[in-house]
Order: structure tokens, then C-alpha cells, then sequence
């Protein structure tokens, strides 16, 4: 084949890959080139072809990927939520709670698997338990006492109880 059909065959690529932006047709236009020189020798036409398919196989299955991941750079691990913001929430147990399985729900909609932070304790469905420590997306709990629930916000009606306890 003529060289200057290579050379076109590269530009084309190069132009369909300034149109892609996707690493794909730029090796196939390093391919066509490397052709084009062979065919600037005479090295004969079948030679052409099969340098041509098989530097396009190899840069496109060896070269693209670590191009990709060399221009994408390491990502960097975020965490999937700040873990520090539910250590001592107190939530409702919506699925009973023991060493092996449970669940439980914290404010209004934010549901979390659960499991016993003392092994052998046990929480039943709707008792409050203490957020202690997190693994992953599991928060281990503790049974919350009674005596020892978080307070709620005052609202209208204790914002007057205080009052008069004040006087």
C-alpha cells in the first residue's frame, strides 16, 4: 500500500480521537504511522497490515489502560460518611439487635445494621440503643437506660416549666 494511505488513515484517527477524547483511536493512529514508514521501505503489503493490527491490538490492550490510570491518578479512599458524627447517637432499634444481626434507625430515616456490643446482650424492637463504635457500615450498640436517655430539645411547654421552677 501506498505510505501516504497510512499517513491519511493516522490523521483521520487523530482526528476521530480529538472528536472522542477517549485513548482509543490515538494508538490506532500510532499504528498507521509506524505502517506508513514500512511502507516508505517497500517491505511489501502483507507486512504492513499485520505490524499495523498487531501494534493496534497491543497499544490499545497494553498501553491504554496504564494511560488511563496514569492520567486519572490515585483516587483518593473517602470515607462513605463522617463516622465521628454517629459515635454516642442515640437511636430506635427497628429489627431485634443481638451479636449476629439487627438493625436500627437514627433520627428519621437513616438506617443502620446493628449488632450487640456486648455479645450476649439483647435489644428488642423499639428499645433505644447508644451508637459505640463502627465497622464498616455496621454501628455496634449498647442498650440506653431509661434514666439515662438523651434529652430532647425544650420545647414551648417546658421552656414554661422551667420558668416557673425558676421563680
Amino acid at each position: 500500500m501506498a505510505w501516504w494511505l497510512w499517513a491519511l488513515l493516522g490523521v483521520l484517527a487523530l482526528a476521530g480521537e480529538a472528536a472522542s477524547m477517549a485513548l482509543f483511536l490515538l494508538y490506532v493512529a500510532v499504528a498507521a504511522f509506524a505502517a506508513a514508514v514500512l511502507a516508505l521501505f517497500n517491505v511489501g503489503a502483507a507486512a504492513e497490515v499485520a505490524v499495523f493490527v498487531a501494534l493496534s491490538v497491543l497499544l490499545i490492550g497494553l498501553v491504554r489502560p496504564r494511560m488511563l490510570q496514569a492520567l486519572a491518578g490515585r483516587v483518593p479512599h473517602r470515607a462513605l460518611t463522617n463516622q465521628g458524627m454517629l459515635i454516642n447517637r442515640v437511636g430506635t432499634v427497628t429489627q431485634a439487635v443481638t451479636a449476629d444481626s439487627g438493625m436500627i434507625r437514627l433520627g428519621t430515616g437513616e438506617f443502620w445494621t446493628a449488632r450487640a456490643n456486648p455479645p450476649a446482650t439483647h435489644l428488642d424492637v423499639g428499645s433505644k440503643a447508644r451508637v459505640v463504635y463502627l465497622s464498616g457500615l455496621t454501628a455496634y450498640v449498647e442498650p440506653v437506660l431509661t434514666d439515662e436517655a438523651v434529652p430532647s430539645a425544650p420545647g414551648p411547654a417546658d421552656s414554661a416549666e422551667l420558668a416557673r421552677e425558676e421563680r
